[in-house]
């Protein structure tokens, strides 16, 4: 069903309501699409082909700034590609490193597994799942701050997993955490279970 290009490994998709589109990101391909929720047509958006950039290297989760057109791609660091967040513009497909190793200060991204965009906070929300925390990234300057890990808000358990959830109206996070859910406070960092199967 659909035409165009084709996807081999559709690692992470993310729902463009105001586009009627879902977003792709193939983390085997190093590419990103979109796919017509009418027709099911696909579009390729970026990848070293289209973009002159910083060539995407396996994404494995994508965000969407609606504001202004924007995925954001969790590139997990896989090979010789190195963790970072990457920005990339949906009208030209080019892409940005926004925050790296050498791309902003703070904390460092290690395997990054999900990403969110918190539009109140004008930034990416990014799980960590080497050292089972939570990092804001400044979309502009690239700098990373924990809001929430071992010494950073209160609560049992740790983040994990692999999934994240913006609550917006809420001011909070959910996230997978094994069996359970996991809410987090973007205010405080606190964690709490949201959800589990006691």
């Amino acid at each position: 069903t659909g035409s165009g290009p084709t996807f081999s490994y559709g690692a992470a998709a993310h729902l463009d309501e105001g586009g009627n589109r879902m977003l792709i990101a193939d983390r085997l391909l190093d590419q990103l699409f979109a796919v017509d929720l009418t027709s099911g047509d696909r579009t390729l958006l970026s990848d070293e082909t289209v973009g002159t950039a910083d060539p995407i290297t396996y994404p494995v989760d994508v965000g969407y700034d609606p504001i202004a057109d924007r995925a954001y791609l969790a590139e997990y660091g896989y090979g010789s590609g190195d963790p970072g967040l990457m920005g990339v513009d949906l009208v030209t497909g080019e892409q940005t490193m926004v925050s790296d190793e050498s791309t902003g200060a703070g904390i460092l991204l290690a395997k990054p597994a999900a990403v969110e965009w918190d539009a109140l906070g004008g930034r990416a929300i990014v799980l960590n799942t080497d050292g089972n925390c939570l990092v804001s990234v400044d979309a502009v300057s690239g700098d990373r701050s924990s809001i929430t890990d071992i010494s950073v808000g209160s609560g049992s358990q740790q983040v994990g997993g692999g999934a994240i959830a913006l609550d917006p109206v809420n001011h909070r996070l959910i996230c997978s955490d094994g069996d359970g859910l996991l809410a987090v406070d973007l205010l405080t960092g606190d964690r709490s279970v949201f959800m589990d199967t006691s």
